[in-house]
């Protein structure tokens, strides 16, 4: 999900740039969960073709024509506060971890440039 797009964008020809039409009935956030969803995935993947089993393909053909039926928007909205929630939530725990951990590797340095960490160790040497 790109919420920016970068001046000079090169996509790949595997990627797809995907604009929904404004004031469409559908939640862009909802449709990327929807999309990520096994049943959905395996969908995608079965319609996929080609050789070799990293570079199947899926043409626009094949992709649109898949049939979703979607809940009405209001509910698509309340889907997507809740996602909201759980993705802020996931983030501000990620934040949280990251930080314990970047002090406790500071920690450790420390303790290692100044000795501590091995001085009980070296005693019993």
């Amino acid at each position: 999900m790109v919420r920016e797009i970068p001046n000079k964008l090169i996509l790949s020809d595997k990627l797809w740039r995907v604009i929904l039409k404004p004031n469409t009935e559908t939640n862009l956030y909802f449709l990327y969960v929807l999309l990520n969803t096994n049943k959905i995935r395996k969908e995608i993947s079965l319609r996929a073709s080609g050789t070799s089993g990293s570079m199947k393909n899926v043409s626009q053909e094949d992709f649109l024509d898949i049939k979703i039926k979607l809940p009405p928007k209001a509910e698509q909205d309340l889907f997507y506060q809740k996602v909201l929630l759980f993705w802020k939530n996931i983030f501000d725990n990620q934040t949280n971890s990251n930080s314990k951990l970047d002090n406790l590797f500071q920690s450790l340095l420390s303790q290692a440039f100044t000795g501590e960490l091995t001085a009980t160790w070296r005693k019993t040497c």
